[in-house]
């Protein structure tokens, strides 16, 4: 499985406008459940990086065999939020660490057909 950055193309297709499914709020990463579903499957835990280098962050479920050897990646506890699915991961050691914008807000994502992994500017 190769990562490759997304072309605008991309990000165009899988950003939604205001109430966008991939946003950050209270220092948390909130995920609808159709996204969720679609890149973590039954998954609860999932690894996560940060790149400052392009302000973003790159996550995968944590049976994804090649993600972690690929990428210096953390564990952390995808939670669930909502009865559908919807899930939520803890940014705060991130914002913390890289100092970055807590501020509530939508945020751009991709994710590739197939490929589960999430890719989010942040």
């Amino acid at each position: 499985m190769i990562w490759r950055k997304p072309t605008a193309d991309d990000l165009a297709k899988n950003t939604a406008a205001p109430g966008s499914p991939v946003r950050l709020k209270s220092q948390y990463l909130l995920i609808d459940h159709e996204v969720a579903q679609a890149v973590f499957g039954d998954a609860q835990q999932a690894y996560i990086v940060y790149y400052p280098q392009q302000q973003a962050l790159f996550l995968a479920p944590k049976d994804d065999p090649i993600f972690s050897t690929i990428h210096k990646a953390a564990l952390a506890m995808l939670k669930d939020r909502t009865p559908k699915g919807d899930k939520s991961l803890s940014l705060q050691e991130i914002i913390i660490d890289n100092d970055l914008d807590d501020t509530d807000r939508d945020l751009e994502y991709f994710w590739g057909d197939g490929v589960p992994n999430l890719h989010v500017k942040i």
